[in-house]
């Protein structure tokens, strides 16, 4: 299977300034591993974003074994604090 992996624009200097990636993998968490192959700095940034499945937050500890359907789309978004 093949996702679309989008990335906002405060991620993308990790990404050869790409704003799309396409990624191969069954799920999440092996188009992920995939990504990481190519762009290594994403391995240590990935534990502070939130990940979205065609627009629906998953879980952090549910993102790994989350099934794709060809052409889903995967969001990248960096997790925001303040108050």
């Amino acid at each position: 299977m093949t996702a679309t992996i989008k990335v906002p624009p405060l991620l993308r200097k990790w990404f050869r300034g790409q704003s799309e990636i396409q990624a191969k993998g069954s799920t999440i968490g092996e188009c992920l591993e995939n990504m990481i192959n190519e762009y290594p700095e994403l391995e240590i940034r990935l534990k502070t974003m939130l990940i979205y499945l065609n627009g629906e937050v998953v879980q952090l500890v549910h993102y790994g074994n989350q099934k794709i359907k060809e052409g889903d789309e995967i969001s990248l978004m960096p997790r925001m604090s303040g108050g």
